[in-house]
């Protein structure tokens, strides 16, 4: 999702799960609905239902489909300097969210396997005919164990460390528009140059971040809200040692790098998931 504020001189690049719709909304009112890209719209559906990704209807204006969609500065940057005719990403406040990988991964992995796709029972049993057949390893069903144990978690966690571990992570897009947090702060993706001028770590005092954030663009307060997130039972009250095995551990260590010394986050095991 992207914000550009022309009359404070922002843009605001709101990566994949980090609990920061509401501080999207709050900004976009410094926003020109006439002249400014706004992530937010009215309606973004189709007659069919469907995401248009062609262009975003607003109530007074049209703007570029890719300010509703989660890309990451190598693609937005050109993108938003072509709309305006030329380059405002060099000299305008770059502003982001930053969150921990392993809650990050947690929400991702729980959205697509029981919000999205209704791979459990209430029980917590997974419902071995909706995985059994999947053929596509960008589907997280897909890195279930064919033969499942009675341990219920047990079964659950060894999805979950297959798919970390798979490599598929390290891919550019997990879906057609959506990408994972540690692409979208490098311009260069080689040289993994961070350009984002300011973050809000959603994990570490986000309050505190917003009242900075607000100084220095001599704004109004910017309230944070808590996310309302609503777990499975058998989710609930698991530590981070519950999730990830030792190779997951590594694997973050080494692939989230720049997101874990940005946001001077490490693996506590002790850690409880829902107490976030």
């Amino acid at each position: 999702m992207v914000l550009v504020s022309t009359k404070k001189k922002f843009i605001f690049i709101k990566p994949y799960f980090v609990n920061a719709r509401h501080i999207e909304t709050q900004l976009q009112k410094y926003c020109s609905s006439s002249n400014d890209i706004i992530g937010s719209m009215n309606s973004y559906l189709s007659n069919r239902g469907d995401k248009n990704v062609e262009i975003l209807r607003m109530s007074r204006s049209i703007f570029p489909w890719y300010c509703h969609v989660h890309l990451p500065l190598n693609v937005l940057f050109p993108k938003i300097n072509n709309f305006y005719k030329k380059n405002i990403t060099d000299n305008y406040l770059k502003i982001s969210v930053i969150k921990n990988p392993y809650e990050l991964l947690i929400d991702f992995f729980w959205f697509y396997t029981d919000h999205n796709s209704k791979f459990y029972t209430k029980n917590g049993d997974i419902k071995k005919k909706e995985i059994i057949n999947i053929k596509k390893n960008t589907n997280i069903g897909f890195y279930a164990n064919k033969e499942f144990n009675k341990n219920k978690w047990g079964n659950i966690m060894d999805m979950f460390n297959n798919w970390i571990t798979s490599g598929m992570l390290l891919g550019e897009q997990m879906s057609k528009w959506e990408y994972l947090n540690e692409l979208f702060y490098y311009d260069n993706k080689k040289s993994k140059e961070n350009k984002i001028d300011f973050f809000i770590n959603i994990n570490d005092n986000p309050q505190q971040s917003l009242n900075n954030l607000c100084n220095n663009l001599n704004i109004g307060p910017i309230t944070f809200k808590k996310s309302s997130k609503k777990n499975p039972i058998i989710w609930n009250n698991k530590k981070f040692s519950d999730y990830f095995s030792k190779e997951s551990v590594a694997f973050i260590e080494k692939n989230f790098y720049f997101t874990l010394k940005q946001g001077n986050y490490t693996y506590d095991p002790n850690c409880v998931y829902s107490q976030l």
